[in-house]
């Protein structure tokens, strides 16, 4: 499939928030062993909202992808 000018942002925006997503899990492990319940909860609140980010982000790339396969159809 042909890769679009608003697919390429897209996908840089999902590759850096994955990214980012490792990172936490890291830190989350990391706070989890020094027995730190607070900060845990806190940096687990931020992985869930940062997941969310990342499905709603694959969701919208899907319609657009759908838009733009529509559109070539019909031209």
């Amino acid at each position: 499939m042909m890769v679009l000018g608003f697919d390429i942002g897209i996908e840089r925006e999902i590759n850096a928030l994955q990214l980012e997503e490792k990172k936490l899990v890291a830190e989350i492990k990391r706070t989890a062993k020094t027995g730190n319940d607070a900060a845990t909860k806190i940096l687990a609140r931020q992985l869930v909202r940062l997941r969310q980010q990342i499905a709603n982000l694959q969701g919208s790339r899907a319609q657009m992808r759908g838009i733009a396969t529509h559109t070539q159809v019909n031209w």
